[in-house]
């Protein structure tokens, strides 16, 4: 009998510790989950940092801006570098919206995000026909393009014009 009494408490402590082991496991792996959407987190406002800084010291910024007043003022490299910067600017944004939809973001943080590239969209008309011009191409995720023409940048007469970074590369004549 009181072996078996023993062997009933020492099953009991098992099973106890057992329980205790998995609410442990349970708290670490929640606490990991926040941690590494921190660190996404704080991975994605560097990138959009580093982003800002760098177009302001390259100077394409100011490129940017002589775009949105009179495209036809900037050189072929010009054109080609703004249009580089609106591509990238692009790529940054879907990614973000990939965290979002995966949970980094909240909504709030995210209604704040897309009406800033709402704004920015209706004042710069370069960015726009940059994005139709990836949208075309299908070198933009259907989720990205599907937020993105919410916000009016694949409406009509927003993707009329063809930029030459974007054109076809001609076809050899036959002799």
């Amino acid at each position: 009998m009181n072996a078996d009494k023993i062997n009933k408490w020492l099953a009991l402590v098992a099973n106890v510790a057992v329980v205790a082991g998995i609410v442990f496991l349970v708290l670490e792996l929640n606490q990991n989950s926040r941690m590494m959407k921190t660190q996404t987190r704080n991975a994605v406002t560097e990138s959009i940092l580093n982003f800002q800084f760098n177009a302001e010291t390259s100077g394409l910024r100011a490129i940017a801006q002589r775009a949105n007043r009179d495209l036809s003022s900037l050189t072929v490299d010009e054109t080609a570098q703004v249009t580089q910067l609106y591509v990238s600017n692009l790529r940054l944004w879907e990614s973000i919206h990939y965290q979002y939809r995966n949970g980094v973001f909240d909504e709030d943080e995210f209604n704040a995000e897309r009406n800033s590239w709402k704004a920015l969209g209706e004042r710069t008309p370069l960015l726009r026909s940059v994005y139709c011009q990836l949208k075309q191409g299908g070198a933009l995720s259907p989720a990205f393009v599907a937020e993105m023409d919410q916000l009016a940048y694949g409406a009509p007469g927003n993707c009329d014009t063809r930029l030459i970074m974007f054109a076809p590369a001609p076809t050899p004549s036959q002799p």
